[in-house]
């Protein structure tokens, strides 16, 4: 019997489908895990620990932005001010313990194109930059050059020399700002150190001309008569008595 077409067994393979789940490109977070930084490149100094750091006395500024940066935590941080979005930046102490930071506003999104602060902190175990909360040191946002925000610390008990400080450098209400920033050590010289400015006294070597007028060879005093003049001549002269209560009375 020739079979047929219907009674043929089929040769098409039967595909099983994928049972494997194609991964998802979103990354899961941990329940506790909760990002806080901007991403890499947009705010660089967006956090303590990513401070930008100045170095004491350089004649170049280093430029700071807050553009791209997020917002603090201020149960952590406090503030004096309503500085929202800010960058951070960090130095040591010098040795004098004092310094003077200047900002220069370069531009941003501010209505008033100065409106920036300054903020200097100090961690709970020195120099940590993750150690919270934060203790707020000075704040300035108006009295450098145009309304510039300028710090200074020239008491020698607020800061530590050698200990790391960090500054939070923000736009009033948020907003978003570029300057430069520089730091230097404004302390005196300690007394102890400095130069004596008493001028030294050289021994006069002229000598002292006298007041004995010279007389010429053929020249002769010309005295007084006795009793009208009794001291009229320097072996005649009238002794002082050292601390005499009484004056001596003289007469030419």
């Amino acid at each position: 019997e020739t079979p047929t077409p219907s009674s043929m067994r089929s040769i098409a393979p039967t595909i099983q489908p994928v049972s494997t789940p194609i991964p998802s490109l979103t990354p899961t977070l941990e329940p506790t895990e909760t990002p806080t930084k901007s991403p890499v490149g947009v705010c660089p100094h967006d956090d303590p620990c990513d401070a930008l750091e100045l170095t004491m006395n350089d004649a170049t500024s280093s430029i700071i932005s807050t553009v791209g940066c997020t917002p603090e935590d201020f149960s952590n941080i406090p503030l004096s001010s309503n500085t929202e979005i800010s960058a951070w930046v960090s130095f040591v102490a010098p040795s004098s313990g004092c310094i003077r930071m200047d900002f220069d506003y370069i531009s941003g999104t501010s209505f008033f194109d100065n409106d920036v602060a300054l903020a200097l902190y100090e961690s709970n175990v020195g120099g940590l930059c993750d150690s919270f909360p934060f203790t707020e040191l000075a704040f300035n946002d108006n009295d450098g050059v145009g309304n510039d925000p300028l710090l200074v610390i020239d008491d020698r008990s607020v800061l530590t020399p050698g200990e790391r400080y960090f500054v939070l450098v923000g736009g009033i209400f948020a907003d978003e700002v570029t300057g430069s920033i520089n730091i230097t050590d404004v302390c005196p010289v300690e007394p102890s150190s400095m130069r004596s400015i008493a001028p030294t006294i050289q021994p006069v070597s002229t000598p002292i001309p006298s007041l004995t007028p010279t007389l010429e060879p053929t020249e002769t005093p010309t005295k007084s008569p006795v009793g009208v003049c009794p001291h009229d001549d320097p072996c005649d002269a009238l002794e002082l008595t050292m601390n005499d209560a009484t004056s001596s009375i003289i007469s030419t």
